[in-house]
């Protein structure tokens, strides 16, 4: 999983849908068995190299998008999570008024939120 953070590393500026990490993520995977999982677009056209063979002893590339999960089993997996503090959804996102939509997209490509929601008026 690749996860944008404010302040990260030096030479950490790589998006997750970077054709080099599907490469080097393929490359992590335990023989006969691993999925890797594309969840990043990047532009339509991109391509992303990798040795073939390496997917003949039982790995897997898969892409994913949010209407692939299960969610009568996703949804209370993630509410366990942020109950057992695994998972810090309300540091993760923030909510804007329609009238902040601009500070929305600083914050999330300066890397203070993750996940921006715009919140319209009742």
């Amino acid at each position: 999983m690749v996860v944008e953070w404010k302040n990260r590393p030096e030479g950490f500026e790589r998006e997750a849908a970077e054709p080099a990490l599907l490469r080097q993520a393929i490359g992590c995977l335990a023989l006969g068995h691993g999925t890797v999982a594309v969840v990043g677009a990047p532009p339509v056209g991109t391509d992303g190299t990798f040795d073939v063979n390496f997917l003949l002893n039982g790995r897997t590339i898969r892409g994913v998008t949010g209407g692939d999960s299960d969610l009568t089993a996703f949804i209370p997996a993630l509410a366990n999570l942020y109950r057992s503090g695994r998972l810090p959804f309300d540091r993760m996102a923030r909510l804007y008024g329609t009238s902040r939509i601009d500070e929305a997209a600083a914050e999330a490509t300066g890397g203070q939120v993750l996940k921006p929601v715009p919140r319209f008026a009742d």
